[in-house]
């Protein structure tokens, strides 16, 4: 009967165990307060999604991946971003990865990682974002 309680309670650790993904894609919007010099001011980010599904997170780090890396855009900063991504590894309750994106009229976007290095987003590549990231 020992071996018995054993044998389930050790099941139920290792499935309990299993159920945190390993990464998740975390969105957000900016949290923003008006400022007198650049109109903005963004002072964080509210998480409105989560991904943990690991098809859509290798989907969406795929995009974040392969965007054509490009110069600083001119005046992009004037608004703010609208989209905040954040590959985030909870079991270790830290950010592997960021990026900031800004739609543009035509349908593309441009993002920018946490290093400050930009890309341009093409409109397949953000309309399967958009899949992926609006709210449900």
């Amino acid at each position: 009967m020992k071996y018995l309680l054993l044998l389930v309670l050790t099941a139920a650790l290792l499935l309990t165990g299993c159920s945190t993904p390993s990464e998740v894609i975390r969105v957000g919007e900016p949290d923003m307060e008006e400022d007198g010099d650049q109109g903005y001011i963004v002072k964080g980010h509210t998480i409105v999604k989560e991904l943990e599904n690991k098809e859509d997170v290798q989907q969406v780090k795929q995009i974040m991946k392969n965007a054509d890396k490009i110069e600083e855009p001119y005046n992009h900063r004037d608004e703010p971003h609208d989209i905040f991504l954040e590959l985030y590894a909870p079991d270790n309750h830290v950010a592997i990865q960021r990026a900031y994106l800004w739609y543009k009229q035509e349908g593309k976007a441009v993002m920018m990682n946490g290093d400050e290095e930009y890309f341009e987003v093409s409109e397949g590549q953000v309309e399967t974002l958009q899949h992926y990231l609006s709210e449900e």
